[in-house]
């Protein structure tokens, strides 16, 4: 998949604060989106500017391609960052969100790019253990709708809408395939 495919911004400022002294940037987990964050947008301190990434394949960005390979999704995270975010930043990211706040940390590194004041992570192991969840990102729409039930992280009555799960699959499958393939690999041994 072409980089250049993907021209919208992926962090989002839904209300930019002008006296905000720091700005958390929030990954989601995967198949959600910037609603996730919404109700942090009046819950944290006036300080802090909230600005949930929003991935392709998801809400107004729900026709653009996802991606499914982490290296061009942090190239894109990069870019964006450099872009829009201001001096003092932050990231915080759950389950999916969590590997792609870490790895992209780990990629600003290795670019010499300005790093986050502070990596906040939950709902993910940690990188260097193996993954022994079941893969499913490869099975027939059926079997992996099936899975994502059993999951229960997806609501029953999405599940049970069968245009609506049409519409959201190609981000989960995307977004799975994402989290299925990862590989940690130690700062010493890395030569990405």
């Amino acid at each position: 998949m072409d980089i250049g495919t993907h021209t919208k911004p992926y962090i989002m400022h839904p209300r930019t604060r002008a006296n905000a002294t720091l700005q958390l940037i929030c990954f989601p987990y995967a198949g959600g989106g910037t609603t996730s964050y919404s109700a942090w947008l009046d819950a944290l301190p006036r300080q802090i500017e909230v600005c949930p990434v929003k991935l392709p394949g998801r809400e107004d960005r729900l026709f653009d391609p996802p991606h499914t390979d982490l290296e061009e999704l942090l190239v894109a995270l990069a870019s964006d960052l450099e872009s829009t975010v201001g001096q003092s930043f932050a990231f915080f990211g759950h389950s999916m969100g969590a590997m792609i706040a870490y790895e992209l940390t780990r990629y600003l590194r290795r670019q010499d790019m300005p790093l986050p004041v502070m990596l906040l992570v939950s709902g993910h192991r940690a990188p260097h253990l193996p993954d022994r969840r079941m893969h499913i990102s490869h099975l027939p729409n059926d079997q992996f709708i099936t899975q994502l039930s059993h999951m229960n992280g997806t609501p029953a009555a999405v599940v049970q809408h069968r245009e609506l799960m049409e519409m959201l699959l190609p981000a989960l499958r995307a977004d799975f395939t994402l989290c299925e393939t990862y590989t940690y690999f130690s700062e010493r041994d890395q030569k990405r």
